[in-house]
């Protein structure tokens, strides 16, 4: 690995990646997820205690649906997958059927 700042995929001129590969979930990395989800625990907690339940929600932005729609050929073209993503539901159930059933790790990594 180089000190070239890339971030692990190689592009070519057109910033389009050249070389897509798993990426191994280690311990450290659920041990930091968990400690996540229960930083935002604590933090809604608090939230709840101090001001009664008035809080400002940070929203995230929908998916782009350029990302979603090149998700959703992945899945079908490696696997036969369909994921259904017309609605928030029925994408995270797609996506949960997926995780259950799906053993290529490309797919899952996507």
């Amino acid at each position: 690995s180089s000190n070239s700042g890339n971030d692990g995929d190689d592009e070519g001129n057109d910033k389009a990646p050249e070389l897509a590969e798993p990426y191994p979930i280690r311990d450290s990395n659920r041990l930091v997820e968990e400690y996540m989800l229960l930083a935002n625990y604590l933090v809604a907690q608090r939230l709840l205690e101090r001001t009664g339940g008035l809080a400002l929600v940070r929203m995230h932005p929908p998916p782009l649906q350029r990302g979603l729609a090149n998700v959703v050929e992945i899945a079908r073209e490696a696997s036969g997958y369909l994921i259904d993503p017309s609605t928030s539901r029925s994408l995270q159930s797609s996506l949960s059927r997926l995780g259950r059933t799906c053993d290529d790790e490309l797919v899952l990594q996507c």
